[in-house]
C-alpha cells in the first residue's frame, strides 16, 4: 500500500526538475548566427495554477509566475520545446528558429476544461494548463511588458 501511495505522489506532483538553465552557446559562434526567441506570458496565473516553465528536453530555460516578457539566445535549429507547470501535462511547440532572427512565443492558459480542473484534480495531468504558439512579433511588442521575476 505504501507503494502504491508514493507512485501516486509522484505522479501528481509531475517528474521534471524546476531549476532554471541559461541556454550553452559555444564561444565560437558569431552573433549574427545566434537566433532570439522573445517570450510573452498573456496573462496572470489563475487561481490553482502554479509557476510555467518554459524549456526543452527537460531543461528548463524560462519561468513565469505572472504575466511578462523575457528573452532568450538559442542556436538556429528546429526545436521542440516543452511549456508545463506541476501536475500538469506537458505541452510541445515545434518551432524553427532561424539565423539572426527573432522568433516570438505566446504562452496562454489552456481552458478548454478549466471548470474540470477543479472539480476532477486528477484531469490536470490529463492535459496541458498552458500552451504556446509562435506569433508575429508585433503582438507581443503591443502587449508584452518585461517580466520583473528573474527566470
Amino acid at each position: 500500500m505504501k507503494v502504491i501511495y508514493i507512485v501516486a505522489l509522484f505522479l501528481l506532483a509531475g517528474c521534471q526538475s524546476t531549476k532554471i538553465v541559461t541556454p550553452k552557446l559555444p564561444d565560437t559562434v558569431k552573433e549574427s548566427d545566434i537566433s532570439k526567441v522573445v517570450l510573452f506570458m498573456e496573462s496572470n496565473l489563475k487561481i490553482g495554477e502554479s509557476r510555467v516553465y518554459f524549456g526543452e528536453k527537460e531543461k528548463n530555460y524560462a519561468s513565469f509566475a505572472k504575466k511578462g516578457k523575457k528573452e532568450l539566445k538559442l542556436l538556429p535549429g528546429e526545436y521542440k520545446f516543452e511549456i508545463w507547470s506541476q501536475g500538469s501535462a506537458t505541452h510541445h511547440l515545434e518551432a524553427v528558429l532561424e539565423s539572426n532572427k527573432t522568433t516570438c512565443i505566446r504562452i496562454f492558459s489552456n481552458t478548454t476544461n478549466l471548470a474540470g480542473k477543479f472539480v476532477v484534480p486528477l484531469l490536470r495531468n490529463l492535459t496541458s494548463t498552458h500552451e504556446a504558439e509562435v506569433v508575429d512579433c508585433t503582438q507581443i511588442d503591443e502587449h508584452g511588458e518585461d517580466s520583473v521575476e528573474n527566470s
